[in-house]
């Protein structure tokens, strides 16, 4: 931010006695400088003198916060289970919430999954077993933050496996119904 005054030059820029500027800014010659690195609302003085006097202004800068989300995984679902979890981020309020564009190899939210908009919520009931790779992002009126998520889906009364050696195992009780591992079916 560049400071103006009008007057005899040369005009010298100083901060009022009992002044500060917000965390992260400085005044250098006539422009206030840096990146701030506390949201809030701050109250200080600046004075411009030259030979003939000196004036003083009191300005009110607002750093607002943008959203960093703060959710670091999401748990397992279960295919026909109802399934609800909120995810958190700070930063200035509102703060909404969607599902951003595939990069290409995400899958989007299980089948029978949403994402509340106004409230971060994943909730629904799945439908679809394995494990799903998609990115939210959270913006509010500063900015915005975009994080990878996964959901891994179990199918209801078994258990999901995954791994690169022996691809997807669904089990339940003592039963395999469906194990394949490089074309050779497993029992």
């Amino acid at each position: 931010m560049t400071l103006e005054a009008t007057g005899d030059q040369p005009i010298t820029w100083s901060l009022a006695d009992g002044s500060t500027l917000p965390d992260g800014l400085s005044l250098v010659d006539d422009e206030i400088l840096g990146t701030p690195t506390v949201a809030g609302v701050y109250n200080f003085t600046i004075a411009a003198e030259n030979d003939a006097g000196i004036d003083y202004r009191t300005f009110i800068m607002t750093i607002a916060n943008p959203p960093a989300i703060i959710t670091i995984s999401l748990p397992d679902g279960t295919t026909g289970t109802s399934y609800s979890i909120g995810l958190v981020a700070t930063g200035d309020t509102p703060i909404s919430w969607q599902v951003v564009p595939s990069s290409g190899s995400e899958t989007g939210l299980p089948p029978g999954l949403s994402l509340d908009t106004g409230t971060g919520e994943i909730h629904g009931a799945p439908t679809t077993a394995g494990t799903f790779t998609f990115s939210i992002r959270a913006t509010n009126g500063v900015g915005y933050d975009t994080v990878p998520f996964s959901i891994n889906i179990l199918l209801a009364g078994g258990t999901f496996i995954t791994g690169k050696e022996i691809g997807n195992l669904f089990i339940t009780g003592k039963e395999v119904f469906r194990a394949y591992v490089g074309g050779v079916r497993i029992f």
